[in-house]
């Protein structure tokens, strides 16, 4: 709680500013429609950011919206509160950004329609091709230990680190009382997403690198009810991100070895 001292006339009086009590009342008169979920993407050499954000360089995490950057070796903390596979058409890339035409749920058999083409992607008779998408919804914990939600979607050459961080989620075992384990909910747990650079048949880029840090402690019941939280937010459709705000190569803002 802080304190001003005006002055009224020739009376002295003391204004009292308390944030903390005031905090709800924050953003009360907002709706979804007003606001934008930040996109976590690595930084390339060739990315917008690094003309227009300061202290930017190829193989950070870029927030779209704060502009938060993260180093990508030191990696940031996320829990994965919800993931949706998604298929989304594009056009043959022309040097212009665009939406994609249209996006698939996970249940479509739009694949079943494609030719992969020379660079392995998934062709469809029109000349658009299907970008298979794994996206995750997640709160990311910085160093001093401030949550915020963001969208991180992996495809193209991110797809292999997107399965493997899948099977990791799926494998965590604890135990219960009577001594059974248990799978227990993604939510739960806490991983660090770093980035490293990887050399592929096409060049070399920067891609995620995944690795388990462990369940939430005890003394962090807070942040698992926000994660749990922000995960039933976005399986209700009351958060969700618009196609008009990804790239054909999200997770990477600028195009990489598909």
């Amino acid at each position: 709680m802080s304190k001003l001292k005006e002055t009224k006339g020739n009376q002295l009086q003391t204004a009292v500013m308390d944030f903390e009590a005031d905090a709800k009342k924050h953003g009360s008169d907002m709706n979804r429609d007003d606001l934008q979920l930040p996109i976590l993407r690595v930084l390339q050499d060739k990315s917008k950011a690094l003309k227009t954000v300061d202290g930017a360089k190829p193989g950070m995490l870029f927030n779209t919206v704060t502009e938060d950057l993260f180093d990508g070796a030191k990696g940031v903390t996320v829990i994965v509160c919800a993931y949706k596979r998604e298929y989304l058409e594009w056009e043959p890339y022309s040097g212009e950004s665009k939406a994609p035409v249209q996006t698939y749920s996970s249940s479509s058999d739009i694949l079943t329609k494609t030719k992969k083409d020379a660079s392995n992607r998934d062709v469809l008779p029109n000349n658009n091709y299907i970008a298979t998408t794994m996206n995750y919804y997640v709160l990311v914990q910085d160093e001093k230990g401030f949550v915020s939600p963001a969208y991180l979607s992996m495809t193209g050459s991110a797809l292999k680190k997107a399965r493997r961080w899948n099977s990791v989620m799926m494998q965590v075992q604890l135990k219960k009382e009577n001594g059974d384990t248990f799978n227990p909910p993604a939510f739960s747990q806490k991983y660090k997403l770093s980035t490293f650079l990887e050399e592929g048949k096409m060049g070399s880029y920067w891609n995620y690198d995944i690795s388990h840090i462990g369940s939430l402690s005890e003394k962090e019941a807070s942040l698992y009810s926000a994660a749990k939280a922000f995960r039933q937010s976005v399986m209700s459709g009351e958060v969700s991100v618009s196609n008009d705000e990804v790239s054909p190569n999200t997770n990477t803002e600028e195009t990489v070895p598909f």
